[in-house]
């Protein structure tokens, strides 16, 4: 059976805190990490370049979710993000500068994700909704869910969001469900039932749908978009640990994808087409909350709720 060795190349820790979210920019260069104190941490090979503060006023709240903008224009490194009391920040990450920032009252903004054009922008809420920005006015112009009236939509916390090409949006959430919008008619064209999504643990490669369920049964599955059916499931256990899935990923370069979580409190790394366990990284005393693989190479990041983001390369032996 093939197997991969894993090779960490570098720990980041951050003290008195938790990693909730990872994340490498466009061309690898440096890594966002968001934190439970709501502070984003910018690093390079280097070291640290940034401390982004992700509040306006009070308390400081966790980091729920990051997002880099795609590059189409001058002004590269923009940062998204939002935080667990309804903010939503954009910072320039090279400089510092916050350039948007927007609370939701009585809410909570716990995913975000940019549109491959980089024209808006979708962020998941506590209150059921996604919300849809325009990038450049900033300004909200869709609403998708139960709060349009006959339109269903999730009725519970939207955990995970990925645009799975320019018209279609993914979203997962505590409904156990994963739902397709089509944004051209802001409705939805598709539900996979059965996913209790926790995280950002839902990715796409092609027409293949992964999912992670913070769940007893089941939390490693994938699905047939196209065709609308499960086309796999495991039940993910370590010794005598299951493992509830926070976060999963398909690899950017390599048949290859990442799930963590707690429970077991680990990171498993498995080959892609056919699915077939790769490696395990071990040995962490709380859970893994993100993974994130770099765009060009085989190294990953995984961020923990002990503080520390490991960089790794995943060498196939």
């Amino acid at each position: 059976m093939e197997s991969v060795s894993i090779q960490i190349e570098r720990i980041l820790t951050e003290e008195n805190t938790e990693i909730m979210s990872v994340r490498w920019n466009q061309d690898d260069s440096m890594i966002a990490i968001g934190c439970s104190d709501g502070y984003i941490k910018v690093y390079s090979d280097v070291g640290l370049i940034r401390a982004l503060h992700c509040q306006k006023s009070g308390e400081s709240m966790p980091v729920t979710s990051i997002r880099w903008k795609p590059p189409t224009g001058k002004t590269k490194n923009v940062l998204l993000a939002t935080t667990c009391d309804g903010g939503i920040f954009q910072f320039h990450a090279s400089t510092g500068r916050l350039m948007f920032n927007e609370v939701l009252e009585n809410n909570q903004t716990l995913s975000c994700e940019y549109k491959p054009d980089a024209t808006t922008f979708a962020v998941g809420c506590k209150d059921t909704v996604i919300r849809i920005y325009d990038e450049q006015s900033k300004l909200m112009i869709t609403q998708l869910g139960p709060s349009l009236g006959y339109r269903a939509g999730h009725n519970s916390r939207v955990y995970a969001l990925k645009w799975f090409d320019e018209n279609m949006l993914i979203s997962g959430g505590w409904d156990n469900k994963v739902t397709i919008w089509d944004m051209r008619i802001n409705d939805i064209v598709r539900e996979f039932f059965g996913p209790h999504i926790c995280g950002d643990s839902i990715d796409v490669n092609g027409n293949i749908l992964l999912t992670g369920s913070y769940h007893s049964v089941n939390q490693i599955q994938m699905w047939d978009i196209a065709g609308g059916k499960n086309i796999y499931s495991q039940n993910l256990r370590s010794r005598e640990n299951m493992c509830f899935v926070y976060t999963a990923q398909f690899s950017k370069v390599d048949k290859m994808f990442a799930v963590g979580g707690s429970g077991s409190d680990e990171a498993y790394f498995y080959n892609f087409e056919p699915v077939t366990p790769l490696a395990v990284m071990a040995n962490m005393t709380k859970p893994v909350y993100s993974i994130d693989f770099c765009n060009f190479t085989s190294r990953a990041a995984v961020g923990c709720g002990d503080g520390s983001t490991v960089i790794c390369r995943i060498k196939r032996n």
